[in-house]
């Protein structure tokens, strides 16, 4: 059974061994972030905006898929987007961590199924 990620999706990063960014660095991870989905041509499928970078390297980025991802497609996504920017940031690529994920379902207690006749059988 496959479930669809239809809403927006909060991922919240820290990065590691980061004592302090930069104001500039700062800015570059916002931008980056923000442009990503343009970049690579994604924006029929998804959209990343960015919600919060601090100069402590947290990092919260909401993803908005267009018509439904599955969780490994928002997962390949998101690692995609944050190995990017932080290439483009000249930060080290392997020092981070997701601290959480939030999924707000619009009607609770409903799972979406990518299989219509799976779906039929929920009501």
């Amino acid at each position: 059974m496959t479930i669809l990620i239809t809403n927006p999706v909060k991922i919240t990063v820290q990065l590691l061994d980061q004592k302090s960014l930069t104001s500039e660095q700062i800015f570059k991870l916002a931008h980056n972030i923000d442009a990503y989905e343009i970049e690579k041509q994604l924006q029929d499928s998804l959209a990343i905006d960015i919600n919060k970078v601090t100069k402590t390297g947290h990092i919260e980025l909401v993803i908005t898929p267009s018509s439904g991802l599955t969780y490994d497609e928002l997962s390949e996504h998101f690692h995609l987007a944050m190995a990017h920017t932080l290439e483009n940031v000249n930060l080290p690529q392997s020092k981070w961590e997701m601290i959480e994920i939030t999924i707000k379902p619009e009607t609770p207690g409903r799972p979406s199924y990518v299989d219509k006749q799976e779906a039929q059988h929920i009501k």
